[in-house]
């Protein structure tokens, strides 16, 4: 698999384990989410860094655009870690979940971006291209 797909990939599984977090209540949840906030930290910087290096074999456009778009996302991700520590889940769920709104808009809109624009298509053998032409 393409390395910037595998990459996007399980930045894609985190987020899934980050919202179920919300719909939780058991007394795990706020050291879990202080694991998977790491991780998600730890995907993103190795996402953008794997985006600016010579082993991200993608368009050099496309390449910009990813850097762009995970440099935004670290950014808020870092705000709202800052601004909503794990210890204060329990007490202002509704908050955070609310903060984390715009956040996880950027998000979709980075997966939906990198399917439309970096997912593996399938390659075509020459006979089916003669069958086209």
């Amino acid at each position: 698999m393409n390395a910037t797909i595998e990459l996007i990939a399980r930045l894609h599984d985190t987020d899934r384990r980050l919202v179920s977090i919300f719909s939780r209540t058991d007394p795990d949840r706020r050291r879990e989410l202080i694991g998977i906030r790491r991780a998600m930290i730890g995907q993103l910087w190795e996402l953008k860094r794997h985006a600016s290096g010579p082993d991200c074999h993608i368009d050099p456009a496309l390449k910009q655009e990813l850097a762009k778009r995970v440099s935004a996302l670290w950014g808020e991700v870092a705000l709202i870690q800052a601004t909503w520590p794990a210890a204060t889940i329990d007490q202002y769920a509704s908050e955070h979940r609310a903060a984390t709104r715009k956040t996880k808009a950027t998000l979709d809109d980075l997966f939906v971006w990198a399917d439309r624009n970096i997912r593996p298509r399938p390659s075509r053998s020459p006979q089916d291209l003669r069958k086209v032409s």
